[in-house]
């Protein structure tokens, strides 16, 4: 969970996954790429 205090703005990302050493790369890139999304708006 993220919560922007200036924009007020809170996220909350979900996965159906462990997140274990091998999958938090993953975790990682997915909440990047939502981060760059949201940027462009």
């Amino acid at each position: 969970m993220f919560f922007n205090t200036t924009t007020r703005i809170g996220k909350i990302l979900m996965v159906n996954t462990d997140l274990e050493k091998e999958r938090i790369k993953e975790f990682i890139d997915i909440w990047v790429k939502l981060e760059e999304y949201e940027n462009k708006l």
